[in-house]
């Protein structure tokens, strides 16, 4: 079950959606597909669960329109923003027609491990990084019998906290903590590595 939400529809006639998720240990992958609607988290629904996780929304078709902390960020196909359960938030999927919306609900001590990130905050998909982080982040998602081994999802959150932190103007966004990202970058790994691919050593480079 995802988090306590206020949800209303946005478009007349009849309301359909789907909502599926997966479990990959501490973290939880959940892909949203519906007509127009509007998602909130209110003070209220805080109340009702402890939740204290991020969510890093990965949009995939439609227009969302997200609001934290002061901040608005309006995502299109492959753009990403991070929010925060344990604050209030506000979705709204504008149509016309249904969208789609992939989140990662990362345990916040997983994320913040990996350097400061800040909520609302676009990473549009035709940026530099939005063209290396979107495409591992959706492929990664994707539907597969068993769970991606560690490693891949290890890297993705690395991909992502660095793009955020990009996004958010941080000087220090291309530091890696143990140098993973620099690698798959250097390497070109990313546009060819799948999910389930067995990960190809990459050269380093000299110092």
């Amino acid at each position: 079950m995802f988090l306590p939400l206020t949800i209303t529809p946005l478009s007349p006639g009849a309301f359909d959606g789907s909502v599926t998720g997966s479990d990959w240990g501490e973290l939880r992958v959940w892909r949203v597909t519906a007509s127009p609607l509007a998602a909130v988290r209110a003070p209220r629904h805080l109340r009702l669960s402890a939740c204290d996780d991020y969510l890093l929304a990965v949009h995939v078709s439609g227009t969302a329109v997200a609001a934290q902390d002061g901040r608005e960020v309006t995502l299109g196909p492959g753009d990403f923003a991070l929010l925060d359960s344990a604050r209030p938030y506000r979705v709204a999927f504008g149509g016309p027609g249904r969208f789609e919306h992939v989140i990662y609900q990362v345990p916040r001590a997983s994320l913040d491990a990996r350097g400061q990130v800040r909520t609302a905050r676009r990473v549009p998909a035709a940026s530099g990084a939005g063209r290396l982080v979107s495409p591992y982040l959706q492929t990664l998602a994707r539907p597969a019998p068993e769970p991606p081994a560690q490693a891949f999802i290890d890297t993705g959150l690395d991909l992502a906290a660095s793009a955020l932190r990009a996004a958010a103007g941080d000087a220090a966004a291309g530091d890696a903590p143990d140098g993973r990202r620099r690698q798959l970058i250097e390497g070109h790994q990313l546009r060819s590595l799948g999910p389930r691919a067995e990960a190809a050593p990459v050269p380093s480079r000299p110092r």
